[in-house]
């Protein structure tokens, strides 16, 4: 990858791998007949950030 584009492997800002928590969840990429992807955006600690629909998956 290019390095101006982050690694998505890589922790959140202020995590490391002993405070990184793991959990089962799903995301889906959505795209209509232009091709258009379907974010939502966010707000997290004070910054605007945009993900794909989805989320955790409860046991079961």
């Amino acid at each position: 990858m290019p390095d101006s584009v982050p690694d998505p492997a890589a922790n959140p800002p202020g995590s490391t791998p002993e405070t990184a928590i793991s959990r089962e969840a799903a995301r889906v990429l959505l795209l209509d007949a232009q091709d258009r992807v379907l974010l939502i955006r966010a707000e997290w600690d004070g910054q605007s950030r945009w993900f794909t629909p989805g989320g955790g998956l409860e046991p079961g």
